[in-house]
């Protein structure tokens, strides 16, 4: 077996890496030391953080990038450069996610992580 990457674990960011290492062409191979996929991303009920969607908008949710940015200080407790980089690319990431299958639905237990857009 040849591979040009191997990733080591297989939470969201090694899920992530290898699928953009696939797309890429490269041979990937991935390794989890858990009984399934998934890591601690599995673990927090699935949620994400992002604003301004289109289901929002379907629903009549008023959001958008600079309340996910407040909301995200607040939680942090102090302005980052790796929220600033979310924000920004959230969206756009999104997107990337859908197309390789991923769904989400509007959640109300927004409130309970802090932000305060569902």
């Amino acid at each position: 077996m040849h591979a040009d990457a191997i990733v080591v674990g297989g939470g969201l960011a090694g899920l992530v890496a290898a699928a953009t290492l696939a797309e890429s062409g490269a041979g990937v191979v991935l390794l989890e030391g858990a009984d399934r996929l998934g890591g601690t991303s599995a673990r927090s009920a699935g949620l994400f953080a992002f604003a301004a969607t289109l289901e929002q908008r379907a629903a009549g949710v008023d959001d958008s990038s600079e309340r996910l940015q407040n909301d995200l200080v607040a939680l942090a407790g102090t302005e980052s450069e790796l929220i600033d980089l979310y924000v920004e690319h959230q969206a756009r990431s999104k997107s990337w996610l859908a197309g390789l299958g991923a769904r989400w639905t509007l959640s109300r237990w927004a409130a309970g992580s802090g932000q305060t857009a569902p």
